[in-house]
């Protein structure tokens, strides 16, 4: 990690491991909380993972906080109530990370995010992935920070090649690249953050490699 470097980033819910491998290369993440929102640009607040069938994304739906937003940026979107998705994401997750070696010892502390309390409890969206982001930087052991920016930055989410972790379901599904960094976390545990490192080109201990 380079000391009191800033990492300027898109907002994404549960993000890629591609965006992750650019977060911990600071000590203080920067989200971007503006431009102009649209609806059909998913990316934002949809994560993918790997359930017993394969690859399955899951999407918190938003809504514009007034009906005189119709081309308001992010900061002007609220968590919906529409199809208790709160719970149909705590469902899916226990389903599909159960048998994960991880699962146990890390959700608990994602539980939260998963109950009709967050909609309450976050002022929109942005905040919202802040919030995550700040438990998953944690839970990986990794010392950054995490703030709200005003700037959106620009970012291709793209590696060109995603060495194969483990994944519980392997055997059956073979290895499943670009998921959520919850699928790194509940199949990997402390190594997850090793392994982030590693494709950051940082050493174990976070300093650059020489």
């Amino acid at each position: 990690m380079i000391e009191n470097a800033a990492t300027y980033l898109p907002p994404r819910l549960f993000a890629s491991i591609a965006w992750w491998v650019e977060a911990i290369k600071g000590d203080c993440v920067r989200i971007g909380g503006t431009g102009r929102w649209n609806k059909r640009e998913k990316r934002t607040h949809r994560y993918e993972i790997a359930d017993v069938r394969g690859r399955l994304a899951l999407t918190v739906p938003v809504s514009r906080r007034s009906e005189g937003t119709a081309n308001a940026d992010m900061w002007h979107t609220v968590l919906s109530e529409h199809g208790e998705w709160w719970h149909v994401h705590r469902v899916t997750l226990e389903s599909a990370y159960g048998r994960t070696p991880y699962f146990e010892h890390y959700f608990p502390a994602l539980a939260d995010f998963f109950k009709v309390s967050a909609i309450e409890k976050f002022v929109n969206l942005p905040e919202y992935i802040a919030a995550t982001t700040g438990v998953v930087m944690k839970l990986l052991g990794q010392p950054s920070d995490v703030v709200l920016s005003a700037d959106l930055p620009v970012m291709t989410e793209e590696l060109p090649e995603i060495p194969q972790y483990y994944q519980v379901r392997y055997q059956q599904l073979g290895f499943i690249g670009g998921l959520s960094i919850l699928d790194l976390l509940f199949n990997m545990g402390p190594e997850a953050l090793l392994y982030l490192r590693s494709l950051a080109g940082l050493n174990p201990d976070g300093t650059p490699c020489r």
